[in-house]
């Protein structure tokens, strides 16, 4: 806890980020002392990913970097006039060859954020893991993504809506852990973690119970160290006070969470999708597991996700690289 402390003491903030717009400026004062973070964007035939790496470099939060067809990577650009002066841009036509020189690129050290572009997830997370070594992948690479909601009271991040389908017990673990380090980049010392569940209690017929169980006793033990750690917990006592009162649940989790643990990629992706489109959710989502953060955005993203997804990588570059007696 120490160690985020003096994270927020350097940012100079007292609470931690609870915005996006809060987030994008953090990540251009950390720009402005040390330039914004190198990105690569893989197969960079996009649009609308063009655009939002524009909005970025106009923010001072990125360095583009554009790999793939460059006539392809130009009429994307113009489509969206964006000028392409200020970007580098790396002329690789087979797309299985301009994703491998970005993960390259990762790797020796050119760049210090990889975001997938205009390829298939599954060959992008292929490219990844046949570099896990190189990247520092020492166990499951996990998505979290960071929701700003209009009707909660602060940023609450939710693992794993997209890369592991089914978790293990031992999984859920480590997707825990990678989501207690984003909390803390966001200046979270000791986040409160849910695990979701239909029901508060332990049902023998409800595998999912058990198991969160279990791991709501690891946390207590200290096998899970860094969070407060709860489960099985429904969404409704998860997140609102009123829901646990009722409902008799005790705890410093219920009704305050600061991370969500789904189950399965199916019930992450629709309370995902459910968050955005009903409840007009802004998100950032960043993959965790390596060295240097890495960007997988959905093809269906609403206006300035992806721009969510930039600045979030760059907070948790920094972070991952704050000087030893910052991270003591």
């Amino acid at each position: 806890m120490k160690s985020v402390e003096a994270w927020m003491q350097k940012l100079g903030d007292r609470a931690p980020i609870g915005t996006f717009e809060r987030m994008i400026e953090v990540c251009e004062s950390q720009a402005a002392d040390g330039g914004g973070k190198r990105i690569v964007l893989a197969c960079a035939e996009d649009a609308k990913l063009i655009e939002a790496m524009e909005l970025a470099r106009e923010r001072d939060i990125v360095s583009p970097i554009l790999v793939g067809n460059s006539s392809g990577i130009e009429g994307a650009a113009r489509s969206v006039s964006v000028n392409l002066d200020a970007y580098e841009v790396v002329d690789v036509p087979d797309y299985q060859a301009a994703l491998k020189e970005s993960v390259d690129m990762l790797v020796r050290n050119d760049a210090d954020i990889l975001m997938r572009g205009a390829v298939p997830a599954v060959d992008f997370l292929k490219a990844v893991l046949a570099r896990r070594h190189e990247l520092g992948i020492p166990g499951l690479l996990t998505q979290v993504s960071c929701l700003e909601i209009p009707d909660y009271h602060k940023m609450l991040l939710m693992s794993d809506a997209a890369v592991v389908i089914k978790p293990t017990l031992q999984q859920k673990k480590e997707i825990i852990i990678n989501a207690i380090s984003v909390a803390n980049a966001l200046g979270i010392a000791l986040p409160k973690v849910a695990l979701m569940a239909a029901v508060e209690v332990v049902n023998p017929a409800m595998e999912v119970t058990r198991e969160n169980a279990i791991i709501s006793k690891m946390g207590d033990r200290g096998q899970i160290r860094g969070a407060l750690i709860d489960g099985p917990l429904s969404l409704d006592v998860a997140a609102f006070r009123s829901a646990a009162e009722l409902k008799g649940v005790k705890g410093e989790v219920a009704g305050d969470a600061d991370i969500l643990i789904v189950n399965k990629i199916e019930e992450g992706n629709i309370l995902y999708k459910s968050l955005i489109r009903f409840a007009h959710a802004q998100t950032g989502s960043v993959l965790v597991g390596s060295h240097k953060p890495m960007i997988i955005t959905s093809r269906v993203e609403v206006q300035n996700n992806e721009l969510h997804s930039i600045a979030l990588a760059s907070l948790l570059h920094t972070f991952y690289n704050r000087r030893p007696t910052e991270a003591a």
